[in-house]
This record gives structure tokens, sequence and C-alpha cells, in this order.
């Protein structure tokens, strides 16, 4: 299959994420990989919007229209391990567009049922250093996270393809202030040949503070919050052949909220683009 060239690649993935700035971790998550020594590059696109915040005296109206956007890079080494770094733009209804925070990550792939294990399964860590001020919008802790997690999923395959697979993921991380938080997700996937496959999902974050949120003083970051939240949400992908890209378009919508944006609507546009080293 073709491969685009490192600067036209470089280029493609930096003019789209220039459209625009990101929330929330853009690191691949699921429990494959692409192939080895190859370089992804990966530039994402989000908009999300809100009218009301769930607060220590219940809903307040406080609408915002973000525009995020995140360009990953990463590469999996010798099969087992995965390594990613990536830059975060934020452009919110209370800050300009500025840096949200630059992050790197690790994962090591134990086992691989694409090969004939029972599973596959992941391990990793990453590093976020958070960069703007507080946001309502941005769920960051402290100024500096470290988050480990651990990625299980099966593929069910149909000839030399995979048909359908099931994974999942969950998190748990500290950051230099505050209290931990835990994340996790949830998906189940469909596969057409590979050339697009569609993926329903749920996700669920979770501040492990003992803090309400209140907006009477200074927004101080969710560092000792309490805040809790479930997406539900569906993604489509295809494979764009003539120009060696595979494009996603999704959207969630948040169906509960403690101590954060409530019934949060996030469209998002991500391209994957293979980079010949």
């Amino acid at each position: 299959m073709m491969r685009l060239p490192m600067f036209v690649a470089t280029m493609v993935g930096l003019a789209v994420t220039a459209l625009a700035p990101a929330c929330t971790y853009a690191f691949e998550q699921k429990p494959w990989y692409g192939y080895a020594f190859e370089l992804e590059s990966r530039p994402i696109v989000y908009y999300s919007s809100y009218t009301k915040i769930d607060t220590a005296i219940g809903s307040v109206r406080r609408p915002s229209n973000d525009i995020f956007a995140t360009v990953a890079l990463g590469a999996a080494v010798f099969q087992r391990w995965h390594v990613e770094a990536e830059i975060h733009l934020v452009h919110t209804s209370a800050h300009d567009i500025s840096v949200g925070h630059t992050a790197v990550a690790a994962r090591y792939l134990w086992f691989d049922d694409v090969i004939g294990d029972p599973l596959s399964l992941t391990t990793g860590v990453a590093v976020i250093v958070p960069v703007g001020e507080p946001d309502l919008s941005l769920r960051y802790h402290g100024n500096v996270g470290t988050e480990g997690h651990i990625a299980i999923g099966k593929e069910l395959s149909c000839g030399m393809m995979w048909a359908w697979r099931w994974w999942m993921l969950a998190g748990l991380g500290i950051a230099d202030e505050g209290d931990p938080w835990a994340r996790g997700r949830i998906a189940l996937e469909k596969n057409n040949y590979d050339c697009w496959h569609v993926e329903l999902f749920a996700e669920a974050f979770a501040g492990l503070g003992n803090q309400n949120l209140r907006l009477t003083t200074p927004f101080q970051g969710y560092n000792k919050i309490a805040h809790r939240s479930v997406d539900m949400g569906a993604a489509y992908t295809c494979y764009l052949e003539w120009l060696c890209v595979d494009v996603t378009a999704s959207y969630q919508y948040r169906i509960y909220s403690e101590n954060a944006p409530e019934a949060v609507h996030t469209a998002m546009l991500a391209f994957r683009i293979p980079i010949s080293l």
C-alpha cells in the first residue's frame, strides 16, 4: 500500500489542525498496533457545545462553543512497543486560541489476538502537561499529570480481515496537585472489508476529589472537584485509497454529568496519515 512522503503527510496534518484547535487525549487507545516502524500522523479537529454546567447549587447557565485540535505522531516499535506524542490546541468561549496541553505516551502489547492469542492486551503510561489557564471546558488536573491505563480487545475474523471487534479501556491518573481521576471506554466495531467501519462507544470520566463545583469564586481548575460524566457516541471511518488516508467522523452526547458541563454535543473529524520513513 502506498505511503505519503514524510514532508507531504506532515504538512497535510498541520494544515488540517490549523483550521481549528482540541480537548481530551488523542492518544491511540485500541489494543492493536499498525505496521512496525511506520510513523502515523493523526490530526484531529473537534467542535463542542453546551449551555449549562452542573454545580453545587444545580444547573447554571454558562453556554460555551469550543473548538479544539490535536496533532499526534506515533509509531509501533519492535512489534510490542508503541510511542506517541501530541500537542493540543484550544479555543473556548473563555479563552482565545492557545496551547491546551502537550503529552507523551508509551504502550506495551502483552498479548495479540491477531497472531493467535486469546485476546489483545496493552498497558501504557502517559504524561500530560497542561499549559493554559483553568477553563470549565477543560478538565485538567494539576500542572503535570501521569496516567496509567490497560486495554483489552478481541477481533472476530472473516477471511484475512476482521469483521467485528470489541475493546475496552480503563485508566487511572494523578497529578502534582489535587486528587486522582479515572476514566473508561467500551466500544464495538463492525468492519466492511477494510473499506469502512463503524463504531459504537461509551466513555466515562471521573475526578476523585471531594469538592463540588462552585462558580461564585474564580475557577481554579478541576484538581479537587468530584466531577463525573458519561458520554455515548458513534463513529464512521473510511479509507481514501487515492490519498492513502483514513478519515473518521464521530458524534457523541453527554448523557450524565455531575460538577461538569451538561448535555455536551461533540463532533469530531480525524485523519490517520501513514508516513514513509
